[in-house]
């Protein structure tokens, strides 16, 4: 879309100019005087009337580009589910993996809930839409009103740095074992897992590695089993602000829980998490591909 519009902007102000300059020609040769590039030049002066449709053209595009903007961009949060709907189990060794679709405030099948956060640690918006986020709000205590009066687990993961004497850059793949969930207890949370799972170019985009994922993974439900819970749920990390295509997002993820889970004798019950229904697509036909290489 913007290379649509780049490419319309110059041909709206660069066209006039060129065909100014082919109708001066024209001008010339009907009237049988000497065809140059300076005359036809000269002679394109006389059709200013171009200019001013060049102008209003380009006001048009310029609409008809923000509006479809505007329209791809609400598209890509429509379809958040905001409920949430929980499907098949897959069994992989002794433990099974279920899909979770929807928003993660309604989770209540889960002991330990892993988020995924960035290199700098610092927690999601606390109104957002993110899992972090929205785990920070579960954690915070709040009132009648629903708004917030203490951030517990924003105020545990500052307490955390400042006693580690370590506030950014954390590696990719570094987690934090929380063993509370304070007032995200009332959905029957234990623990919570801060994990690092990308990290933010100062030039845009993520970095995003495939080994971090794993040890995430990997860490996350060992602690998870050595601590005595039973029931975990991870989000496809990479989905949302982390801008994976969601195919390679989801085919990591999977493979890092179904080769834990092979080796593993203990028994867990795995929620692997997603907002849209597109990203279930490729959350179940990946699932059923790792289950048939049994």
């Amino acid at each position: 879309m913007a290379k649509f519009f780049a490419l319309a902007a110059v041909a709206c102000l660069a066209g006039p100019t060129l065909l100014q300059v082919i109708l001066g020609a024209l001008d010339l040769f009907f009237r049988g005087e000497n065809v140059s590039l300076a005359s036809a030049y000269r002679v394109a002066g006389d059709f200013t009337w171009m200019q001013p449709v060049a102008f209003f053209t380009m006001i048009s595009i310029s609409v008809i580009f923000v509006y479809f903007a505007n329209r791809a961009s609400s598209g890509k949060t429509s379809n958040l589910v905001s409920l949430k709907s929980i499907f098949e189990g897959f069994q992989f060794g002794n433990s099974y993996v279920y899909c979770y679709l929807g928003d993660i405030s309604h989770i209540t099948e889960a002991q330990v809930i892993v988020t995924s956060e960035d290199t700098s640690l610092d927690l999601g918006s606390i109104s957002g839409t993110s899992v972090s986020g929205r785990v920070r709000r579960l954690a915070a205590e709040v009132n009648e009103c629903g708004e917030v009066q203490v951030d517990h687990l924003q105020n545990y993961v500052l307490e955390w740095k400042a006693r580690v004497g370590k506030y950014d850059n954390f590696d990719l793949g570094h987690t934090v074992f929380i063993h509370e969930a304070f007032c995200a207890e009332r959905c029957n949370i234990q623990a919570i897992t801060l994990a690092v799972a990308i990290r933010k170019r100062p030039q845009g985009g993520v970095e995003f590695d495939d080994g971090a994922i794993h040890r995430i993974i990997g860490g996350a439900i060992q602690n998870a089993l050595a601590s005595g819970y039973r029931s975990i749920f991870l989000p496809v990390f990479g989905l949302g602000s982390g801008g994976i295509p969601s195919e390679r997002a989801v085919t990591i993820t999977v493979q890092s829980v179904c080769n834990v889970l092979r080796t593993e004798n203990r028994r867990i019950m795995v929620y692997l998490g997603v907002y849209r229904e597109e990203d279930l697509a490729d959350l179940m036909i990946a699932l059923n591909s790792q289950a048939g290489r049994r």
